[in-house]
């Protein structure tokens, strides 16, 4: 993503959906004492945690403003460089975002952004998606909303539509492995399958629950649970 988006020493980075800072630590050393990262995030808490971290690291050229990534309170051409690290997707009224991007980007600068693909990618992350399907109840679009930008030919189109150049929407596969002990507490506590349980009943959420755990005994090997998948990274000049 930050490749994609050609940040280097003196670039302006907006940083949206920063969440605990960390693509804005990385952004913020590869531009330098010289250039200048901007991390929004809609969450007073996940950008308290952030400028720790960015104290920790040493870093005084990062500054974190609580700020709404889908309602820019920037000036027009003010940033070389937007990215976003799985969060675009949580914004309202996509794709009304992008013009926004667009807009605070200098002629010339670039867009790079990570989403998750589709669901049938992604057969762990979207266990809180899929267990209620098999269950037979009704879709909860909360819990789906992480993979709302899945469909990598119609994010192009979206990207070209609202004015951008060089779009190019590139599949990233990925593999790796967690104690099964850790998986199986990061698909039951996720915010995903707590959207996805909200009305439940008792009965209903043991029924969810053991659904999670058969599924995840099928990707089970040895102590760990073999996580694979597929992300977009979506990219674009102004």
């Amino acid at each position: 993503m930050l490749d994609a988006a050609r940040i280097g020493p003196k670039s302006q980075v907006l940083d949206v959906g920063t969440g605990t800072g960390d693509t804005a630590v990385l952004a913020a050393e590869r531009v330098g004492p010289t250039g200048r990262v901007i991390a929004i995030d809609a969450s007073a808490e996940m950008l308290n945690v952030a400028a720790e971290s960015a104290r920790a690291s040493g870093l005084d050229h990062i500054e974190f403003r609580q700020m709404d990534g889908g309602k820019l309170a920037l000036e027009p051409g003010s940033v070389d460089a937007v990215i976003g690290r799985h969060s675009v997707q949580f914004l309202d009224d996509w794709p009304a975002p992008l013009t926004g991007f667009h807009q605070v980007l200098r002629p010339g600068g670039r867009l790079s952004f990570v989403v998750w693909g589709r669901t049938t990618e992604n057969p762990f992350m979207a266990l809180p998606v899929e267990i209620p399907k098999q269950l037979g109840w009704p879709p909860v679009s909360a819990a789906a909303a992480p993979f709302s930008l899945g469909d990598g030919q119609r994010l192009r189109q979206q990207l070209v539509t609202t004015g951008f150049d060089e779009v190019k929407v590139e599949r990233v596969g990925f593999q790796t492995r967690m104690p099964a002990d850790v998986a199986l507490a990061n698909r039951l506590d996720s915010p995903m399958s707590r959207a996805a349980v909200n009305n439940a009943s008792a009965e209903q959420r043991e029924a969810f629950q053991k659904a999670i755990r058969s599924a995840l005994e099928r990707m089970r090997d040895g102590d760990s649970v073999l996580v694979a998948g597929v992300t977009l990274l979506a990219s674009a000049t102004r």
